[in-house]
């Protein structure tokens, strides 16, 4: 795609590609990225916890985003979180 001139701007996944090899390709290769992230108590403590969300409009549909920081993953290879 790079060789065509062709830009991902938006990329959406699903909880398969919650690895730090596949986020750090995506996060080079596009604009935006949404990856559904696996149930955790602290991440649903985080997510409740946000006050502001924003409205927005994808492909016809309304959504409500908001942006947390969040830098837990698994690490297949060692089986331990980075």
């Amino acid at each position: 795609m790079e060789k065509k001139g062709i830009k991902i701007n938006r990329s959406r996944m699903d909880a398969g590609s919650y690895s730090t090899e596949i986020i750090n390709v995506v996060a080079s290769n596009s604009n935006l990225f949404y990856i559904r992230a696996n149930k955790s108590a602290e991440l649903y403590r985080q997510i409740t916890g946000i006050e502001k969300w924003e409205t927005i409009e994808i492909n016809y549909k309304i959504y409500e985003v908001a942006s947390i920081s969040f830098t837990q993953f698994f690490e297949v290879n060692t089986g331990s979180y980075v």
